[in-house]
């Protein structure tokens, strides 16, 4: 994997928070057209979607080349 592979992952994941964000700001406008309390609508949205971080974490572990990265952290990890 080559460091413009390994920039282009990491904006992907930047890339997917505004995206997973813009999906939460939706699904609130959702709820609040809907007449819930704002605090409650985002509450909702977040329910929903599960969680931003577990599914990121479900993003990386299907992005392609993860399992190199997986295997030198692991290295990393053991040989510490």
């Amino acid at each position: 994997m080559s460091w413009r592979d390994w920039l282009r992952g990491r904006r992907a994941y930047e890339d997917l928070a505004e995206e997973l964000q813009a999906h939460i700001e939706l699904q609130t406008r959702k709820h609040v057209a809907a007449g819930v309390d704002p605090e409650e609508a985002r509450r909702r949205a977040r329910l929903e979607l599960g969680g931003i971080e577990p599914v990121k974490e479900s993003c990386r572990e299907q992005r392609p080349g993860n399992f190199v990265e997986s295997f030198f952290r692991d290295f990393q990890f053991a040989a510490s």
